[in-house]
């Protein structure tokens, strides 16, 4: 994100103003009280809406409106946001607020275009709800006194701030919301336990029925042997007179029977015909297939391509190595090229940039060799790699070359595994084909002698009139007294599904209950998981991404505080609370006992090591090109201010804007914005 120009009406001390914002570095300069926060403020109100800003602060007196346009660069892309502010009876609002992307306007109420903004930035969502965005604060604009006033909280209110900064409080968040769902499973299990109170009782009971339900089935057992010797016997009546029923019927079926059997054996034998003509086809296809096989033997494709797989493994290894070979020889060359380099501009030095005095002929010398000894033990240390990568190279493509051919291998084994697939295939239909057809023949031999026995039983067949009366009237007395079984046989049933519902009912009872049981002791379980595993993993990791933080943080602010103060008696790191511990002579000193540049200091590299930090754990965050630092300076020396150069270039942003009333400061910048207020009116001179 690139700012380019801000657009003022009404706003503080500044009734019609545009400012324009080049990229690179910009110094807003001005006296003391000339307006220069006030641009600072109207972006952050441009961004964000009024947040801690005070609207009473911010819409000049005595006027009905006022408005900020605000347009920056993201992505690429132009993108200009407006907001207006008007004084009600009481109060003063938000009003207007549109955003203009691609010449295209969208009016939108002011949170809306808060929320627009912030997922365009790449900031949480989390800060739409709060009235202060600590990732723009501490990573774009910070206050001096917002970054002094961090350095001298209290440890606890410090971890706070920064531990939702690093997003680092979620951990904390999981363990509290792992609490809540353990009291809830407590609450779950004092619901279970009650269900499950009388689960023995019940069971118990359950027993009893299953006794009775054994008594009475035994009883039903016995009426039911008695109805089944009735009904076995009424059934043996039925069947001789049935049986004598059906022989006439018989003898028509068998008539129709032996029709259809005459019809079949001349199907049969029409498919023997057939089928012996493909039994000749199939056995000449054979014949062929075994003379292109021939009696050659080819290797095993599983092993081939295993072979194949391992090759390639090699080939990985091998180019692994030598992708790590060439990365060892780029930076061994690159560090070549600094030393070499380091060498020529020691050379061409005849001034000492830092203390202005002339260089000895003697200590450049002297440089120059270190430099060129280095560049000499590098240039012979890297000679071995260097051969070592051509043979590298060289195995790598023989091992290409031996995995092509064992690909070439691999497919000429597929193809005779598949003619050797047809191959069989073939001598197994003909096999089949051979026993389909002795099959059919036996088939059609039984079929003869079967029409041949229908033919004699048609014949033998006579008359069964009387015998069936006879056996019609010793049916009716066997059903008469398998009616009266079947009665004493029902009132034990009836009996003996009361039990089994009753049973069924108290086995489902029992199964809830028990499966309430086994619930109980699933949440029991899950509560102790979350006490004695869960909740101590979230700390240990929360833990160990806090100290990893802490060590970057605390390099970063290292080496901003020693190019700051560049003072060896005077040290500076951070302690597990992110409080700076400073010693000084070798004793230990407060923060609160330094000059006011030292802790302007302290607070800018502190400030600058956040800033780092944030932008690194937020990968979608947008505004890591630009700075904005209000009176990064205050108290510093001239040697300090000589240090803020440095600083700066070390940064290498695209867009860093800087408040200050320091004259020296605008010799490290590229543009200068001049600020000047006359009668109350603050304006840009050009």
């Amino acid at each position: 994100m690139l700012l380019k120009s801000l657009r003022l009406e009404n706003i503080r001390s500044y009734t019609s103003q545009t400012i324009v914002f080049p990229q690179g570095r910009v110094l807003l300069a001005g006296d003391i009280g000339s307006g220069k926060s006030t641009i600072l403020h109207a972006i952050e109100f441009a961004l964000f809406g009024l947040g801690e800003l005070d609207s009473a602060g911010l819409l000049r007196h005595g006027v009905a409106s006022g408005s900020v346009e605000l347009t920056f660069e993201l992505n690429t892309q132009t993108i200009t946001i407006y907001r207006q502010l008007k004084r009600n009876k009481n109060s003063i609002s938000q009003e207007t607020a549109w955003i203009m992307r691609n010449n295209e306007k969208q009016a939108l109420m002011p949170t809306e275009l808060k929320a627009h903004i912030i997922k365009l930035l790449g900031y949480p969502e989390e800060f739409l709800t709060k009235s202060k965005n600590p990732i723009y604060r501490y990573t774009v604009y910070t206050p001096q006194e917002d970054m002094k006033a961090i350095l001298f909280a209290k440890p606890d209110e410090r971890l706070g701030i920064l531990r939702q900064l690093f997003g680092i409080d979620k951990y904390k968040r999981i363990r509290e919301n792992a609490a809540v769902y353990a009291r809830y499973l407590r609450e779950q299990a004092r619901e279970l336990q009650g269900i499950i109170i009388d689960l023995e009782s019940k069971k118990k009971l359950l027993e009893q029925n299953k006794q009775e339900l054994a008594s009475v089935e035994k009883t039903s057992s016995e009426k039911l042997q008695i109805l089944d010797a009735a009904k076995i016997k009424s059934e043996q009546i039925k069947n001789h007179w049935s049986e004598a029923e059906k022989k006439f019927a018989a003898m028509q079926v068998q008539k129709q029977e032996h029709s259809r059997i005459d019809a079949e054996i001349r199907y049969k034998k029409d498919f023997i015909e057939k089928h012996e003509q493909e039994r000749d086809r199939t056995t000449t296809a054979i014949t062929i297939l075994n003379q292109e096989l021939g009696q050659d033997v080819f290797p095993d494709r599983q092993e081939l391509a295993m072979q194949s797989k391992e090759k390639e493994a090699v080939i990985k290894t091998i180019d692994a190595r030598i992708k790590e070979a060439s990365t060892i020889l780029t930076r061994a060359r690159t560090i070549i090229e600094h030393e070499e380099h380091t060498v020529q501009n020691i050379t061409s030095l005849n001034t000492c940039p830092v203390c202005k005095q002339a260089v000895a002929q003697e200590h450049k010398q002297l440089l120059v060799q270190e430099g060129a000894q280095k560049t000499i033990l590098l240039k012979q240390e890297i000679q071995p790699l260097q051969q070592t990568l051509i043979i590298q190279e060289q195995e790598l493509e023989l091992a290409r070359q031996e995995l092509q051919k064992l690909k070439t291998q691999e497919q000429h084994a597929l193809l005779f595994e598949f003619k050797h697939q047809q191959l069989k295939e073939k001598q197994e239909h003909l096999s089949h084909m051979i026993a389909e057809l002795s099959n059919t023949k036996n088939s059609i031999t039984a079929l003869e002698q079967q029409s041949a026995l229908l033919t004699n039983n048609i014949l033998l067949n006579g008359p069964a009139e009387e015998t069936c009366k006879n056996f019609k009237k010793e049916y009716d007395l066997a059903i008469h007294q398998e009616r009266l079984a079947e009665v004493e046989y029902t009132v034990q049933q009836q009996l003996l599904l009361h039990i089994v519902q009753t049973i069924d009912l108290l086995a489902e009872d029992v199964a809830k209950k028990e499966t309430a049981n086994t619930k109980l002791i699933q949440l029991q379980r899950i509560q102790n998981w979350i006490a004695d595993f869960f909740c101590p993993l979230m700390e240990t990791m929360e833990k160990n991404v806090f100290t990893a933080v802490w060590h970057d943080f605390n390099t970063l602010f290292q080496q901003w505080f020693s190019i700051l103060i560049q003072d060896s008696m005077l040290t500076a790191q951070l302690d597990t609370t992110f409080t700076p511990l400073l010693q000084q002579n070798g004793y230990d000193t407060s923060i609160d006992y330094l000059s006011g540049g030292e802790r302007t200091a302290a607070a800018l590299a502190y400030r600058l090591a956040l800033n780092k930090i944030i932008n690194d754990l937020l990968h979608a965050v947008q505004t890591k090109d630009l700075l904005i630092l209000d009176e990064p300076t205050d108290g510093f020396s001239d040697e300090q201010l000589d240090r803020v150069r440095d600083v700066l270039d070390q940064l290498n942003l695209g867009q860093i804007i800087l408040v200050s009333h320091e004259q020296k400061v605008e010799g490290f910048v590229q543009h200068v914005v001049r600020v000047q207020k006359e009668g109350g009116e603050s304006r840009v001179i050009v």
